[in-house]
């Protein structure tokens, strides 16, 4: 019984976070926070690059799950300095959609509903929304949001994960 709750749970949990890399076109360091809009506890240097799994969103602010940063060419870094989370600001996040020809945006979190927009490979995109196992995005430079199967997530600024 405790294993199968362990599995339902982890289940749930995989339908609400994903991984996302630190796409900061501001300058300077990108800040991580301990609430949303709250104290800066960490920075990260804009020359590096990140990836990072993040869950739950509230008003454009992304918590960093369990409290950890992976550098590229380097061993994870576990933030410290906050007893509240670690949070980051959409707007320096994103991912491209993984498969040939980019990805389909849907006007809901369902396959049958209205297509919005179909982006061009590596078309940057930031979340701003996750709802069972889908994730509303806006496609960078653009007003266009719409939403994207989980499992069609590249989160490597490299490769389009094909």
């Amino acid at each position: 019984m405790v294993i199968v709750g362990l599995m339902m749970s982890a289940a749930a949990f995989a339908q609400t976070s994903f991984e996302v890399y630190v796409y900061d076109q501001q300058g300077g360091k990108t800040n991580i926070r301990n609430a949303p809009n709250g104290k800066v506890v960490a920075s990260l240097e804009q020359n590096d690059e990140y990836n990072m799994v993040v869950t739950e969103c509230k008003n454009n602010w992304w918590r960093i799950d369990g409290g950890k940063v992976f550098p590229f060419e380097a061993d994870e870094i576990r933030l410290k300095g906050s007893t509240t989370g670690y949070w980051i600001h959409s707007s320096v996040i994103g991912f491209t959609g993984q498969g040939e020809g980019g990805v389909t945006l849907y006007q809901s979190p369902n396959k049958k509903s209205k297509v919005v927009v179909r982006t061009k490979n590596w078309t940057m995109v930031r979340p701003i929304g996750v709802q069972n196992g889908w994730v509303k995005v806006r496609v960078e430079g653009t007003k266009k949001e719409g939403w994207m199967p989980m499992n069609q997530i590249c989160a490597n600024p490299v490769t389009n994960c094909c």
